[in-house]
Order: C-alpha cells, then structure tokens, then sequence
C-alpha cells in the first residue's frame, strides 16, 4: 500500500479538520473544573452527539457524524505554546481506517503512513521535531510561532501547573 503525495497531504489536512472540529466542540463545552477534576469521558455539542475520553496527554473524540479522531495535546517549548496540530502516524492511520474501513494489513498501513510522512518531511512539506518520535508537522504551521488555527497561549517553561491550566485555557475557551 502506498499514496500519492496529493492523497497524503488531503487525508493529512482532513484529519487536522476532524481534531479541529473535536476542539470546538470541547472549547464550548460547559466544563465547570479543571482538566485534573472533570470527567474523563463524557457527552459533547448539541445533545450529547459527540464524546470525549481523555487519555494519557490526548483525547479521542467521537464526532457527531459518527468518525472519531485521537490526537494529543503537544507543547512547542520553542514557543512555549500548547498546540493540537502535531500528525501522529498512529492517530492518523485510525482516522483513516473510520474513514475507509479497517485494513487488510494495519502494519502495512501504518508503515505506509510513516513513510509517506517520513518522505513528506525529507520534501520539506513536513517538519519531524523529534527524530527520535514519529511526530510530524506541516512545515507551514511549525514554523508559525502562534498557529491561528490552533490559538496556543504561552506559559513558562518547566511551569508544570501553569501548563496544565494553559491546556484548560486552550482546550475549553471559546474561540
């Protein structure tokens, strides 16, 4: 299995869509706490359509239309600002399996995505931070100190509960 650069870079931009849409609907949710006190899962948007389930440093979402997306929250320390729009082969490689159905070979997939994504970055289409994690970005945003997209705020470096009430900042504001 294998995509064409073209086929890559949409379902990469779709994706980004889907965890843009799920943080919408999180940033106007009523959470009356914090990240550290509410729920872990739980109903989103009108009716109670879509669901969260925090895990580790992410969050899935169910969309209302059904799909669901998995993404974690990042921090960029160049410019100490949290940021979603991270592209984790994994997360993507479920997003398109909701999309496509479940694939023959999930391996083959997965290694399909990575290095597709691997051969993004070497065009500089992407941006791999950390050489050691498959983790990529668009170049376009990277290199963007304060993604209007995603609306980072800043915090201190190495200020553990200032990040942690930044990422309540950033997950549940309204635009």
């Amino acid at each position: 299995m294998s995509f064409s650069t073209a086929e890559l870079v949409a379902l990469l931009r779709r994706y980004q869509a889907a965890v843009l849409e799920a943080v919408a609907l999180m940033r106007r949710h009523d959470f009356s706490t914090t990240l550290l006190a509410i729920y872990r899962s739980g109903p989103l948007g009108p009716a109670g359509r879509a669901r969260y389930e925090f895990h580790g440093s992410g969050c899935l979402v169910r969309l209302p239309d059904g799909h669901c997306v998995d993404f974690d929250f990042g921090f960029d320390e160049r410019h100490e600002a949290a940021r979603v729009d991270m592209l984790d082969p994994g997360f993507v490689q479920d997003y398109y399996e909701q999309l496509h159905g479940p694939a023959t070979n999930s391996t083959t997939l997965f290694l399909a995505l990575k290095a597709g994504m691997e051969a993004l970055a070497r065009a500089g289409v992407l941006v791999q931070p950390d050489v050691d994690y498959p983790r990529f970005c668009f170049a376009t945003d990277w290199h963007n100190p304060q993604p209007a997209t995603f609306s980072p705020n800043a915090v201190p470096l190495g200020d553990e509960p200032a990040l942690l009430a930044q990422l309540d900042r950033f997950c549940y504001q309204l635009y």
